[in-house]
């Protein structure tokens, strides 16, 4: 059942009050990914457990979310050249990447095979395919796995392109001990002018959502090969977010210095579905490497700024919010947090920074305060 809020309305909002902060080093440059695991009830405690960061030195990090700590790195000899921009869950023990901006290299594969508290196993797989002419900026998952038969799986990942193109790949392999075969890579129907930034599927519609330097926010049915609704709006589409509360609901964040976050429902037409504006004043455009996080109640959201070393917070039901933040948290990272995200059933937010900081914030909730008491 989707839960349903009426954004901006109320007098009241959450507030949450830093219990400790913990940090760790987590590279020699900057990081550039966050993702979290996606592993059902099915699979075994240490792939429940997984979080995977990636950062400028070409490294792929796997850490263990409940102790906190880095189990197993990969260094750019086994990866790219350069570093891995975008990364994202083929299947829930499969993840697949691609390299930086406007290099030719082939999207990448890592099959995880066995996961503990201190290792972790599996094997890389390099895709032949290499379609996108000036090379891959974003990559998602669409369908992550699906099987049909005990040992036959399929899944199906998006890749957007420099060249303002968009990508459907198909893969498929008959063991988990196989390599995904590649059963095809499809150009989309997506008609962007310049390059795209961001691009997130919501399985429950069929409908793939894609945004870009060209401003554009597209609405694309993926059955039809046609598209459903276009936005312009005012600044590059850096981001895509989609509600675990209520799928119709997506946040969206643009480049604009001010109101980079916008609530659109996918139920009302154009326009009319974006219900809420909000965000952070920032001296310059914010960059679309800086991402936010929606937590699973569906009306907080968490974000980094560049100006300092802070993460705000917006309650999105209360009456304030297209004001500003409605309380911010010190991070004690002493440069901006690019990715912040909320660890799901716990009272815990992780985010990295570009001073090379993981940093865990543990919080205590205060219920539906009234502003005037909040200190």
């Amino acid at each position: 059942m989707n839960v349903e809020f009426k954004f901006g309305t109320s007098d009241r909002m959450d507030v949450y009050a830093l219990r400790r902060n913990q940090q760790e080093i987590m590279s020699a440059k900057k990081p550039r990914s966050l993702l979290y695991n996606i592993a059902d009830r099915h699979m075994d405690r240490g792939m429940s457990e997984l979080m995977i960061a990636t950062s400028l030195d070409g490294e792929l990090q796997f850490w263990n979310s409940v102790d906190r700590k880095k189990i197993k790195t990969i260094g750019k000899d086994h990866l790219y050249d350069s570093w891995i921009d975008d990364i994202c869950w083929a299947t829930p023990s499969t993840l697949a990447f691609c390299p930086s901006s406007k290099l030719l290299e082939p999207v990448k594969l890592i099959h995880i095979c066995n996961v503990t508290k201190t290792n972790v196993e599996g094997r890389i797989q390099t895709l032949r395919g290499t379609p996108h002419e000036n090379g891959v900026s974003v990559i998602a998952s669409m369908d992550t796995g699906t099987y049909s038969s005990s040992y036959s799986e399929a899944c199906s990942i998006v890749t957007g392109g420099y060249d303002k193109s968009v990508y459907l790949w198909g893969l498929k392999r008959e063991s988990p001990l196989d390599n995904f075969l590649e059963t095809g890579v499809h150009r989309l129907n997506i008609k962007h002018t310049s390059a795209v930034y961001s691009l997130h599927y919501d399985k429950f519609r069929n409908v793939l959502f894609s945004g870009g330097s060209d401003e554009r926010l597209v609405l694309f049915d993926i059955q039809s090969n046609s598209t459903i609704r276009e936005l312009r709006l005012q600044q590059r589409v850096s981001q895509i977010n989609q509600s675990k509360a209520n799928p119709n609901i997506m946040l969206i964040t643009t480049t604009n210095r001010t109101d980079q976050f916008l609530i659109y429902d996918q139920r009302v037409p154009g326009f009319d579905g974006v219900k809420l504006k909000f965000g952070q004043f920032e001296q310059e455009t914010l960059s679309r490497f800086i991402k936010p996080d929606m937590h699973e109640n569906g009306y907080m959201v968490c974000c980094g700024g560049q100006g300092a070393p802070k993460l705000n917070f917006w309650d999105l039901r209360y009456s304030g919010v297209s004001r500003g933040p409605s309380f911010t948290m010190d991070t004690q990272a002493m440069r901006r947090s690019l990715r912040s995200m909320f660890l799901p059933g716990q009272d815990t937010v992780v985010s990295v920074s570009s001073s090379r900081y993981m940093t865990w914030i543990d919080y205590a909730v205060a219920k539906d305060e009234l502003p005037q008491n909040i200190v």
